[in-house]
Formats: C-alpha cells, sequence, structure tokens
C-alpha cells in the first residue's frame, strides 16, 4: 500500500516537473514568442517610445507620411529621445517626398537635439545632405 502512495507521488512529481520543463521550451521556441523577440530586437532602437505604443507605431510607419505626422502628434509628449528623433527622421524621409521645404524645417530642428554619441547620430548624418541644407 505505502509502495503503491510512494509511486503516485513520485509520478506526480515526476510529470509536475515535465510539464513545467515543456511549457518553458515550448514558450521560448514557439513562433509566436520568436516572433514577439524578433520585434523586440527590431524595436530595441526605439528607445525613448513606451513599448505599448510600438505596435501602433508600425502601422502608421507603413501607412505613410500623413499617418505617421498624426502618431507623432497624438504621442510624441509620452516618447523621449533617442527614439523619438528616430521616428521624427522616419517622418522628415517621407514627407520629404511630397513636402521637402517642410521635411528640412523639421530636420533643422531635430538636428538640433541630436549629439553626436546618440544612437540615432549616423541615421541623421546619412539623410544631413538631403535635408540639412
Amino acid at each position: 500500500m505505502i509502495k503503491g502512495l510512494i509511486a503516485i507521488v513520485l509520478v506526480a512529481i515526476v510529470g509536475a516537473i515535465g510539464n513545467f520543463v515543456y511549457s518553458e521550451y515550448t514558450g521560448k521556441n514557439h513562433p509566436e514568442a520568436k516572433r514577439r523577440a524578433a520585434e523586440a530586437a527590431a524595436s530595441a532602437g526605439l528607445d525613448g517610445i513606451p513599448f505599448e505604443l510600438h505596435e501602433s507605431l508600425q502601422a502608421a510607419r507603413a501607412a505613410g507620411p500623413a499617418a505617421l505626422k498624426q502618431w507623432l502628434e497624438k504621442h510624441a509628449r509620452v516618447c523621449q529621445d533617442p527614439g523619438l528623433a528616430s521616428v521624427q527622421l522616419d517622418y522628415v524621409m517621407q514627407l520629404g517626398r511630397t513636402n521637402p521645404s517642410e521635411a528640412k524645417k523639421l530636420f533643422q530642428q531635430i538636428r538640433g537635439r541630436i549629439r553626436s554619441d546618440s544612437p540615432v547620430y549616423d541615421k541623421m548624418k546619412k539623410i544631413e545632405p538631403t535635408f540639412g541644407r
């Protein structure tokens, strides 16, 4: 009788450990988890942008300059550099196709905030020949 009880307890413990290990494995290797990890890595350059805004930001970037402008007007006050500067530079690049003079004005404002040690400094330098004059 006691041997049977011990066997049942051992099987339950082994099952619980196996379930935990399996759930940890599938949690890290599940396609959805991999997608979230890839998105997190892609948005790592968005320091200063609250995580809950990343999805709406991606949608605004894809929708074009009008949507990105709307996103910036709505969310810029809760964002900080360097993420805010990165999004604004994206907006400058999109806006430059339709309204180059406005894009240059905005670029000048952004350039004044970006220091040489900023993560978006290289991005700013790449588009400076187009918008920095």
